[in-house]
């Protein structure tokens, strides 16, 4: 994602980016669409004051913007 955002408080991006993750494994997503989903929850959990927080539509906005690109090696 290449989109600056403003972190305002990263308190549970990780695991807001752990359970978007998991969720994508349980409905048998790729691995890049699970983790566009976690990339954009840890994102957007940091845009919020309150711990834990994702709001779903910044979320599904920012799954678009982030490009996950499979390194060979």
């Amino acid at each position: 994602c290449t989109k600056k955002i403003e972190a305002i408080n990263a308190v549970g991006s990780g695991d807001s980016f752990l359970a978007a993750f998991l969720a994508g494994l349980y409905v048998k997503q790729p691995i890049e669409k699970c983790m566009q989903m976690a990339m954009a929850a840890g994102i957007v959990n940091a845009m919020e004051l309150e711990i834990a927080v994702v709001n779903i539509e910044d979320w599904q906005r920012f799954q678009q913007e982030v490009i996950v690109t499979k390194l060979e090696g």
